[in-house]
């Protein structure tokens, strides 16, 4: 008789005793269903209790209607405990797949519901990849060899180990943006946080990496008028009326030129309008295998897991975020606002909290009258998970010569900490 799964896998448990395989394995008492569920919860509690699983004879007290897998009259599965944990694995994914697949059918052929099947089919692809595959671990005497040439690399790059946002002082201060890390920019409505992603954005892909761009506000040609003005240094006032100078639009025209000729293997740059959720941007980092990703306007993407439009799907938006850096092994940066005068989706502390916790680095956009008269903006540090001391660093914010490199950097005097002003928050 054929061992069925979840009978293997309790078997080879108790035999084995090997459950930091199983915890190493992320498997839980939602792989295994009906009696074989509730075995393993006692297998946990005993485990916990008295420091190793039942043995065979105490189990069977226990479960005296399960029958544990036999080769020729001894308990044995012939299978590692690895296999069987890789099987449940399987079995789950494959369940889980065939359940949304059936909820997809009925809402196409009995309720002709396009749409809704359309959600099943963007919540089932979240779930298998925030939930049933493996996230990453290591052990502090694995991957030794590759820790020592990171050193080397930061060594070599003076603390440099990740994509640089090529603003000399804050490189300095974050060491770039690294792989797996959320990084979020507040700041007041029309302040300026989708020039500073696509100031960025630009620099990147101009020194060869790989940039993937969302917009949910601003249409794609929007962007790219922002992106073709920033890539050529063109005075954005005079190109956004089509008033260039002679020598400013052969420089433009030449650039469109060489554009079109590029082949899309190399075409650095890709924007993208956001009509979805997290995961539309995880199948498109899948489609475009970018270096690092831009979300402009990450708090109207829409809510995947929830219909509700309050702080909580706000909160699963950016969880999702992160658990997509992680998943993906990229660097996403994201804009939010840090003040929105209708308060629709920023009242809640939960949501700035939700911010804070999700995310590996916050800054947020300042700029008073006199920097705007000077044609600076300050970036100030809320939160670095790995960074010097927190620092806020001026900038140059001149859309005239278009120039945006950093004047200086100088020590926050007062840990930055969230308000609650009137119902809305923001972060000082």
């Amino acid at each position: 008789m054929a061992i069925q799964r979840e009978q293997g896998f309790i078997t080879e448990l108790l035999i084995t005793g090997d459950m930091s395989k199983v915890v190493d394995n992320q498997i839980n008492s939602k792989y295994l269903s009906g009696r074989y569920k509730k075995a393993f919860r006692f297998i946990q509690q005993h485990q916990t209790q008295y420091g190793k699983v039942p043995s065979i004879e105490t189990f069977k007290k226990k479960f005296p209607t399960i029958e544990l897998a036999q080769i020729n009259g001894e308990y044995s599965t012939g299978e590692t405990m690895q296999f069987w944990c890789d099987q449940l694995r399987e079995k789950k994914k494959h369940n889980t797949i065939v359940d949304a697949l059936d909820e997809v059918l009925d809402k196409i052929n009995e309720d002709l519901d396009t749409e809704g099947a359309y959600n099943i089919i963007k919540k089932l692809v979240l779930q298998v990849e925030n939930e049933l595959i493996l996230s990453d671990r290591i052990k502090i005497n694995e991957d030794t060899y590759k820790r020592k040439e990171d050193y080397k690399k930061r060594q070599k790059s003076g603390g440099m180990t990740g994509i640089p946002s090529f603003i000399d002082e804050w490189d300095k201060l974050l060491g770039g943006y690294n792989n797996g890390e959320l990084i979020t920019f507040m700041g007041f409505t029309g302040l300026g946080k989708s020039w500073l992603e696509i100031i960025q954005a630009v620099q990147q892909a101009k020194n060869g990496y790989r940039v993937l761009f969302f917009t949910t506000e601003m249409s794609t040609k929007m962007v790219f008028r922002r992106i073709d003005a920033v890539w050529n240094s063109l005075n954005y006032t005079r190109f956004r009326k089509g008033q260039l100078l002679p020598d400013e639009e052969k420089r433009y025209f030449q650039y469109l030129e060489e554009m079109e000729n590029t082949p899309d293997e190399e075409v650095m740059l890709v924007v993208e309008q956001a009509t979805g959720g997290v995961s539309q941007i995880s199948a498109k980092i899948d489609q475009y295998n970018p270096d690092i990703v831009y979300v402009d306007g990450a708090y109207l993407l829409e809510d995947e897991e929830g219909e509700e439009d309050n702080w909580a799907g706000m909160v699963r938006i950016w969880r999702g975020l992160h658990r997509l850096c992680l998943a993906k092994d990229i660097p996403i940066v994201v804009t939010t606002q840090s003040k929105d005068e209708q308060g629709a989706s920023l009242k809640s502390m939960s949501f700035a909290k939700a911010i804070a916790n999700e995310s590996d680095v916050v800054a947020v956009l300042e700029q008073d009258e006199q920097m705007k008269n000077d044609k600076e903006i300050m970036l100030k540090p809320l939160k670095i998970r790995e960074g010097d001391n927190m620092r806020i660093v001026m900038m140059n914010w001149d859309f005239d010569e278009m120039k945006f490199n950093s004047i200086y950097s100088e020590r926050v005097t007062e840990q930055a900490d969230v308000k609650n002003v009137e119902g809305v928050i923001t972060l000082d």
